[in-house]
């Protein structure tokens, strides 16, 4: 009998390492690339999923479009979707997780247009005030 226990040996090494990295596409000749989908509207964690996706070539397009959970109408035209552009600029949501977007690009634009236009309200007011 031996002393060993299971389990207290030296774990080995992964059997085989890779030399390069994954190159998706690497003998695709078909044309169309995931990569030039506009990824605007989502949450920085929705972002970083989608990227990997296609970094990966995990990311799957749609063939149909699909209904949008708060509107109901067939006009989510990206994957991994749930909430059409219309009803997450509007709302302000996520398109993927639908959670309130604090750092997708249409809640910084619309805080910049609203810094903006407090900076215009300002200026307007420190012009009628050297007026009086």
């Amino acid at each position: 009998m031996s002393t060993t226990r299971k389990g207290d040996g030296v774990k080995k090494g992964q059997r085989y390492q890779n030399s390069w990295t994954y190159k998706p596409r690497l003998h695709e000749t078909k044309k169309s690339d995931p990569s030039t989908v506009q990824l605007a509207g989502l949450c920085p964690r929705c972002r970083e999923i989608i990227e990997w996706k296609i970094k990966y070539d995990k990311y799957k397009a749609l063939s149909a479009p699909r209904k949008c959970t708060l509107c109901g109408g067939r006009k989510v035209r990206l994957a991994y979707h749930h909430v059409c552009r219309k009803c997450s600029g509007e709302k302000e949501l996520c398109g993927k997780c639908g959670k309130p977007a604090r750092g997708t690009e249409a809640t910084q634009r619309t805080l910049t247009e609203h810094s903006d236009h407090q900076q215009q309200s300002l200026e307007e007011e420190t012009v009628t005030n050297d007026c009086i």
